[in-house]
């Protein structure tokens, strides 16, 4: 996704196509693991990208519930003390 703004100033075209390559990749990991929570982020950054609201809006969602809680660790290591 970096490479593709890094081109779409100087050549739009090639920057959409490597959006639309970065979302069938990521949609190809999917397929294989559906609960990859960093697969389902970088795909809501992809679909704001291309201007698709529902998909990046249900990839946010998926995101959020497949994201590991960061203060579980902590919260786990409180209970057990």
């Amino acid at each position: 996704m970096k490479r593709s703004r890094a081109v779409q100033s100087s050549d739009p075209a090639k920057g959409r196509d490597l959006l639309a390559r970065s979302r069938a990749n990521l949609e190809a990991a999917l397929a294989l693991d559906p609960e990859s929570a960093q697969a389902w982020y970088v795909l809501s950054q992809v679909a704001t990208e291309q201007g698709d609201r529902d998909l990046a809006e249900r990839a946010r969602a998926q995101h959020a519930t497949y994201k590991l809680d960061d203060n579980a660790r902590d919260a786990a290591i409180t209970a057990a003390r």
